[in-house]
């Protein structure tokens, strides 16, 4: 089922935009499909679709990145969300500190009682909460931190998908998805394709030859098999406020235990919704949503709590700037400005 496109597109026809969301579904999908293979898939030619992945990654509002999960066994990696304070007028002051920070995956404005929403890691409790009070709690300006720590994740960038694809589309999108024939574990070769893909996922084979020092055939075989095994991600990420989407809302919500499962299946179907977490706290969901205007979100709440209506809706908050998501900075349009890594 496709999606409903995005109110006003913000340039081009109609047309135009709706294959340019088509190119980005398939991509998240398969993140390095070749046009040839997509165009047959989409019914138009493959310089058609190359030329419009290029001008959306030039005008910097795509962007695609690579890595390994988990870590290794001896670094169990816990993440927390963040909430900070910040003295009047310093926000993009510590936004300057924060986003340079690699255990930092992502950086966001909000609205409410906080200033800033951050999503950090580090590997266990002690080596995060230590994180949170060394490093960013001393920042200058900082005023306030409060710490949500994650219990799990139930959906992310790399599981969410946008969706503007037909069902036969994306089955034939997932046809050309390499399956691997054994276990491939996780090694230093692989990792190290994994580094040179980082932050571009789409990144030519030559390119990463040169970086890696080894053959065209055997980093083309390690691509290959790093698409199709389970501890490898992509994420194929877009400036949405640029797309057609006006903001990102998130929603805190307490959920009794007895109807968690049922709620988090209600809500990772969502449509656009970006990430569902269970965290420890008074709310213990979190659902956070693109929207493409601001009354989406009383909608999205009519949905869950007709459906729930034992739900409480603990506290709402609009993310109106992201700064940083999964190690690429975003300027100040929302727009992609260069990738800092992940640790």
């Amino acid at each position: 089922m496709i999606s409903a496109l995005p109110a006003y597109p913000p340039q081009g026809s109609v047309m135009n935009f709706e294959l340019d969301l088509q190119i980005l579904s398939a991509v998240q999908l398969n993140p390095r499909i070749s046009w040839t293979r997509l165009a047959a898939i989409l019914s138009v030619d493959p310089s058609t679709i190359s030329r419009r992945w290029t001008r959306m990654r030039d005008n910097r509002t795509v962007w695609t990145t690579c890595f390994a999960v988990p870590k290794p066994v001896s670094e169990h990696m816990m993440y927390a969300f963040v909430e900070l304070s910040c003295a009047p007028g310093r926000r993009q002051q510590i936004i300057d500190v924060l986003t340079d920070e690699h255990r930092i995956y992502s950086v966001n404005c909000t609205s409410g009682s906080r200033d800033l929403f951050l999503i950090v890691s580090a590997p266990g409790l002690v080596a995060l909460d230590g994180y949170i009070d060394d490093r960013i709690t001393s920042i200058s300006g900082v005023t306030g931190a409060k710490t949500h720590f994650v219990q799990s994740v139930h959906l992310d960038g790399p599981g969410s998908r946008l969706g503007f694809l037909t069902d036969s589309q994306a089955k034939d999108v997932l046809q050309t998805v390499p399956v691997p024939t054994r276990r491939i574990p996780m090694s230093e070769s692989y990792l190290d394709l994994i580094s040179a893909l980082a932050g571009d996922i789409r990144r030519p084979v030559s390119d990463v030859q040169r970086e890696v020092g080894r053959s065209v055939s055997s980093v083309s075989r390690g691509i290959e098999a790093l698409l199709g095994v389970e501890w490898a991600r992509w994420r194929v990420d877009i400036a949405h406020d640029h797309m057609g989407w006006e903001a990102e809302a998130m929603l805190w919500l307490r959920v009794d235990h007895p109807e968690r499962d049922r709620v988090i299946a209600m809500v990772t179907k969502q449509p656009h919704v970006r990430l569902c977490a269970s965290v420890v706290g008074e709310a213990n969901l979190v659902g956070s949503f693109w929207m493409r205007d601001l009354y989406e979100l009383d909608a999205i709440e009519r949905r869950l709590q007709s459906a729930f209506p034992e739900v409480s809706v603990v506290d709402r908050w609009i993310i109106p700037r992201v700064a940083k998501r999964t190690g690429h900075v975003l300027d100040g349009e929302g727009l992609w400005s260069h990738f800092i890594g992940l640790q």
